[in-house]
């Protein structure tokens, strides 16, 4: 893929150049000229290149891949979690909760001494 994108890019730098070219250069001040033209078309050339073979090329591929990954992989995993891991979430899940409610009676009950604890400290330190 990278063999092709630098073949395009080269392609699209070069043939310009030469459409340019009534004939071939006779000082470095008129090649210099016309790699300049070549460089400006290939600049308005290459992204529309590159937006066509991500179109034609990338994007047919990916979505085969994830066609295939989605009828013959996730349908699979879907079914594994349905009947292994829904349940016990089911069943963890009063437990949890009841875990919940007291940790934030906890955080309800050490908040105010931390809070206060925190704002003594900030005091000390302008204080001093």
């Amino acid at each position: 893929m990278k063999k092709i994108l630098a073949s395009l890019l080269f392609l699209s730098v070069l043939v310009p150049s030469f459409s340019f070219a009534q004939n071939l250069p006779s000082d470095a001040d008129e090649a210099k000229e016309l790699l300049e033209k070549g460089l400006e078309a290939g600049e308005e050339q290459v992204p529309e290149l590159i937006k066509k073979m991500w179109e034609e090329d990338v994007l047919p591929v990916w979505n085969k891949m994830f066609e295939w990954f989605k009828s013959h992989i996730w349908s699979k995993f879907m079914a594994w979690f349905n009947e292994k891991v829904t349940p016990e979430i089911e069943e963890r899940t009063p437990h949890l909760e009841e875990e919940f409610e007291k940790e934030t009676e906890e955080a309800k009950e050490e908040l105010p001494v931390v809070g206060k604890s925190l704002w003594d400290k900030l005091k000390e330190i302008f204080q001093q």
